[in-house]
């Protein structure tokens, strides 16, 4: 009685211009109207941290990882947007890994696997004081700030 049949064309998608768009959100939140800043002001807010010298030896050393750095000329792109804001003449260095899509997950895997891990990791105590927000800071981390509330 009024089964329903399915095929493949049922579940594509057509895609122009919105294909190319895609990874260039990462660098230009701005044109799906997200008021953040792309990787290329990230890179600059980062690497400001430094001295010359080091950010030259930064750059020249750039590991790429995750799904969306499998997106085609992420790695030329990221190269571009790191020569624009590291000393002039920098060797600029930039590779995918090896694992791209796995690798954040064989990192934690490995942390957890460390005997001193365990300072690391967050109680339940800690997760009832502090929120969702909170991470606990190790030397492996950022540094924690807090998000201030919203204004009512």
């Amino acid at each position: 009685q009024g089964a329903i049949v399915l095929t493949p064309e049922d579940f594509q998608i057509e895609l122009g211009i919105e294909l190319c768009q895609t990874p260039e959100i990462l660098f230009t939140p701005s044109i799906v109207g997200m008021d953040s800043c792309g990787l290329g002001e990230l890179f600059s807010q980062s690497l400001a941290r430094f001295t010359p010298a080091e950010r030259a030896l930064i750059g020249g050393n750039v590991v790429v990882s995750g799904g969306s750095s499998l997106f085609r000329g992420m790695e030329d792109r990221i190269r571009y947007e790191l020569t624009s804001v590291l000393p002039f003449g920098s060797n600029v260095v930039v590779r995918r890994a090896r694992d791209p899509c796995l690798d954040a997950w064989k990192g934690g895997s490995s942390l957890a696997a460390m005997q001193d891990s365990r300072l690391s990791w967050m109680t339940r105590a800690e997760y009832e004081e502090m929120g969702v927000g909170y991470f606990k800071e190790h030397v492996c981390s950022n540094r924690y700030v807090a998000t201030p509330e919203p204004r009512p």
